[in-house]
């Protein structure tokens, strides 16, 4: 399984991308409010050739989702809810009423930014199901995993700082580990993360690191071939000069 690397040459596509950059523009108030998922690993622990094999070597024993992630979670639905607050939030209920309020009011505007947003790609890529919405701060990265858990077809968005980062993964076909180095600015992928019910060829192990700040959406369709041909089809919406 490999995954391809898209030209985004679509000026509307760019413009609703754009819109999801009030989070990097306010990444002061989310380090403030938002809570840093592994922030004290290290890129080299969990995006290394040492890693891969260990999650390798656990065969249907790996889950599909990422051991951990060094970066911060936006989607909404975690963020507003009550059960996940300790996980994803700064505790801020021991600083005051002015403090907690500026933090609830903070979170707030971040659910509701990412609705808006979540709801114009959606609406351009005809896919409903956004998986990743997270924010990574120099140093961050997202740990060698396989999405078996959820199989389909995807689209992987990324916007880069200064281009220091990249995503990489295992070809099934060859075994060889294949960088797809990040762009200066907006960058997109797409391919399909194979579950344990198919063939292994269809695996795809993959991983993010950076060395800049990097912001990543994640859309899912499905497993089946009118979900290919979809993809397809989006594919050439994204790279057209409409």
């Amino acid at each position: 399984m490999r995954m391809i690397d898209i030209p985004i040459k679509n000026r509307e596509l760019l413009e609703i991308l754009d819109g999801w950059l009030w989070f990097y523009n306010n990444r002061e108030d989310i380090k403030k409010y938002i809570r840093l998922k592994g922030s004290d690993l290290k890129i080299e622990d969990f995006t290394s050739e040492k890693h891969l094999n260990e999650i390798v070597d656990q065969g249907q024993g790996h889950e599909g989702y990422p051991e951990v992630i060094r970066g911060y979670s936006l989607e909404g639905h975690k963020l507003g809810d009550p059960t996940l607050k300790r996980e994803f939030l700064v505790n801020y209920s021991e600083k005051g009423d002015a403090e907690e309020a500026k933090a609830n009011n903070f979170v707030a505007k971040c659910i509701a930014k990412h609705s808006e947003m979540n709801t114009k790609l959606g609406n351009f890529l005809v896919i409903k199901n956004n998986a990743l919405a997270a924010l990574y701060p120099p140093d961050g990265f997202i740990s060698w995993h396989n999405n078996a858990n959820a199989s389909a077809y995807n689209f992987i968005f990324t916007w880069s700082e200064t281009g220091e980062g990249c995503f990489k993964y295992i070809d099934a076909d060859t075994g060889e580990e294949v960088i797809l180095q990040d762009r200066k600015g907006w960058n997109c992928k797409a391919g399909y993360f194979g579950s344990y019910s198919e063939h292994e060829s269809q695996l795809c192990y993959h991983a993010a690191e950076t060395k800049c700040w990097r912001f990543t959406l994640g859309f899912m369709m499905n497993r089946t071939e009118m979900s290919l041909g979809m993809q397809e089809d989006v594919i050439s919406e994204i790279s057209s000069n409409y």
